[in-house]
């Protein structure tokens, strides 16, 4: 039997430990491989999510300036429908002035109409009255 000499056990752990440096630095390089891809993955993700985030607030801001035209619009529209309201209360109030003062003018006419009448009634009686009274005062 053999044994193996000290040059013998250190060149067999001198193999073993050039053998784990070797699978160390293999799997230091597959680490650093995984770590890259997975980098490189994160790095992909957030730039997509930077790409949403952008696409999202363009889109916010396209939304709100619409939403800001419709409440601009509907604004102009209960504007102009207060308007219009207004108007045409101030017609109907025209209106009733007119029909008032026409009233008003047709009963003042009515009412110098009715005295004259009564004026010219008055005048036919007393004319009526003289003619009777000239009547019975003619010689027979």
């Amino acid at each position: 039997m053999c044994f193996p000499t000290s040059l013998d056990v250190f060149q067999l752990w001198q193999a073993r430990a050039d053998k784990w440096q070797r699978e160390q630095r293999a799997r230091d390089r597959l680490m650093q491989e995984v770590i890259a891809g997975r980098k490189e993955q994160l790095e992909h993700a957030l730039n997509q999510n930077r790409v949403r985030l952008h696409e999202a607030q363009l889109e916010k801001h396209a939304l709100e300036a619409e939403i800001a035209q419709q409440h601009h619009q509907e604004e102009l529209s209960r504007a102009e429908h207060l308007q219009e309201a207004r108007d045409y209360k101030a017609a109907l109030v025209d209106q009733v002035a007119v029909s008032r003062e026409k009233r008003r003018d047709a009963q003042m006419l009515e009412m110098e109409l009715g005295q004259a009448a009564r004026d010219e009634e008055v005048r036919y009686r007393e004319l009526l009255a003289r003619e009777v009274d000239r009547a019975h005062n003619l010689p027979r």
